[in-house]
């Protein structure tokens, strides 16, 4: 990474996987911004980025759809016990009269955190007819919940929820 800045100098970094360190800012005099895609910036020394006068930005919920989406699809698999019944079918069971499938319809998954994967995931919950339980954890996003949600306090026991999602 150090090499290819040394190269093409570049103006603007994008980055989603890669460590931004000091040096890598160091080898780039022209850089003025740092881009990270999905959330959370970890990955990039924000102290020496502002040091440099390099800003440092984040594309919060660009990824949002897609891991939401991932979400559903592993609590589908779980409530429909699709790994399991999957083993046996290929072991040569067919488990139909025996298996009982959970139905999310009336059951409550609790939700930790409302931001922008959160509160998609909470949208498809009610629209199996589920009760949600969410706890935003930034201030910001518990003035503006949806009233179809029930704000839970963190003492509310999870297991009143059948699926939790952090």
């Amino acid at each position: 990474l150090i090499a290819l800045c040394q190269q093409h100098n570049p103006v603007a970094i994008l980055v989603r996987y890669g460590h931004i360190t000091a040096a890598v800012m160091d080898a780039a005099p022209a850089l003025k911004v740092i881009a990270k895609h999905g959330s959370g910036i970890d990955v990039i020394d924000v102290e020496a980025a502002a040091a440099r006068g390099i800003l440092v930005r984040a594309a919060t919920g660009a990824n949002a759809a897609a891991v939401s989406e991932h979400t559903w699809a592993l609590i589908l698999a779980c409530a429909k016990s699709v790994i399991p019944l999957d083993r046996r079918l290929r072991e040569g069971h067919w488990d139909k009269s025996t298996h009982k499938s959970l139905e999310l319809e009336g059951r409550t998954l609790g939700l930790i955190g409302l931001g922008a994967i959160g509160s998609r995931v909470a949208k498809i919950a009610c629209a199996f007819g589920m009760k949600v339980l969410a706890y935003p954890m930034r201030k910001r996003f518990r003035r503006n919940v949806n009233v179809l949600l029930n704000l839970a306090s963190c003492s509310c026991r999870p297991m009143c929820c059948r699926f939790i999602a952090l």
